[in-house]
């Protein structure tokens, strides 16, 4: 058997995640790569492809021809075959020909949908006339299964020079990740660089990691015990307190042990959700050490806070979950299912502080007591003009008695 290279950073995603969900891994219109190429279902964004790429050839300067791109390709094939994990079949020639369709396809992609945002929409191209199409292409082009090497569309990108955009303006721009995956962080296109990404899920992970990483997210090398949290409604009866976290990273999760506090930055759950979920948690479990699976880790902490539409509801009321799917069981579903299969490893759990914060709050009788006096006598206003009204009842009672004993001590004597 040959080994892995150092890198392999595309591969097929193990049965034990493909089983759960199969579709959540599989190309719906488009196939990117040498996994899906060829596949029936597919075959009909194939058209669209050969126009694209004789629209791409008639924007390559005199001087290069498609012959050239073809030889340029063909000294980027080697390396390229290594990025794949996966037995890629068909002979040289087959796979340089898929890199080019594939590749110039994706970025003439990119520029006809600079151009469609940017500047007049006359003469639509008829990808861009159905939203829920380029949306479908959009979420196809982040399957683990569906990639091709940067280099190779950098390579590609270089030989056409006359644009004032750079390739990582022109992805970013076509897929948006702010609104695909409800990104809030205004992450700077200075910090995000290609040269050290492998593909764009890879760079849809990098843009979700919190702009201090890695300083903030430390490597963990001790040994530590594996930490559960009880669901979102169990933790609220104990007194903590869910607040919607300050707009940023949706990993930068906080809880304060001195007021009870579990700030949460807001996560949009639409209908693509799971399917970009499972494929970064996919990407993490292939390639990603295991002290680094930190989108994995946050879906783990998400998966102990949802149990039940309970949960959804509770943090949905608070402003944490955004459920744009319609009824909380589905987001509860979501959730409770999408670590099937996934290894999380003890000793690298990134939020084990923060649980083990949250278990020692919730374990402290006298926060279970408050919250208790809470719900039951000053959940609202009325409950506490009525708590208010009961008091002073029995005080005046205790005050009457008190004369009356009083009284009567002072006849007998």
């Amino acid at each position: 058997m040959t080994p892995l290279s150092t890198e392999t950073c595309i591969s097929r995603v193990p049965r034990s995640l493909r089983k759960v969900n199969e579709e959540a891994y599989t190309p719906q219109l488009v196939s990117i790569g040498p996994y899906h190429h060829g596949t029936e279902s597919l075959k009909a964004m194939e058209e669209h492809k050969i126009r694209y790429l004789s629209d791409f050839l008639g924007r390559l300067p005199r001087h290069c021809s498609l012959a050239d791109l073809v030889q340029s390709l063909r000294e980027l094939e080697e390396s390229a075959r290594q990025c794949y994990g996966n037995p890629v079949e068909g002979d040289s020639k087959m796979f340089v020909e898929m890199m080019l369709l594939d590749g110039c396809f994706i970025i003439e992609l990119f520029f006809k949908f600079w151009a469609y945002k940017k500047q007049a929409r006359s003469n639509v191209d008829p990808l861009f006339c159905i939203a829920s199409t380029i949306n479908a292409v959009r979420v196809d082009m982040l399957l683990l299964e569906n990639q091709l090497p940067l280099f190779i569309l950098e390579r590609i990108f270089n030989l056409y020079t006359a644009t004032n955009q750079s390739f990582l303006d022109l992805i970013l721009h076509f897929f948006n990740f702010k609104i695909l995956l409800n990104i809030a962080q205004d992450f700077s296109l200075n910090n995000v660089k290609t040269g050290g990404l492998k593909h764009f899920l890879d760079l849809l992970r990098d843009c979700c990691l919190p702009s201090s990483y890695p300083n903030e997210f430390v490597k963990r090398n001790e040994v530590e015990d594996w930490i559960f949290l009880p669901s979102a409604t169990e933790l609220h009866k104990t007194g903590v307190k869910f607040r919607k976290g300050e707009r940023g990273c949706f990993m930068n999760l906080k809880f304060s042990a001195n007021n009870g506090v579990m700030k949460i930055p807001a996560l949009k759950v639409q209908g693509h959700s799971e399917v970009l979920f499972r494929n970064l948690v996919a990407f993490e479990q292939c390639f990603i050490v295991g002290n680094e699976h930190y989108l994995s880790h946050y879906l783990a902490l998400l998966d102990f806070l949802i149990n039940s539409p309970n949960d959804v509801a509770l943090l949905r009321r608070h402003g944490i979950i955004e459920n744009l799917l319609g009824d909380n069981e589905s987001v509860s579903l979501l959730f409770n299912k999408i670590f099937h299969g996934v290894q999380i490893f003890e000793n690298s759990f990134h939020f084990n502080q923060l649980c083990k914060d949250v278990n020692n709050y919730y374990n402290t009788p006298w926060h279970s007591f408050k919250a208790m006096l809470y719900r039951e006598y000053f959940y609202s206003p009325w409950s506490i003009a009525s708590s208010i009204a009961v008091i002073i009842v029995v005080v005046c009672a205790i005050i009457q008695t008190m004369l009356t004993a009083i009284s009567v001590w002072q006849e007998h004597n």
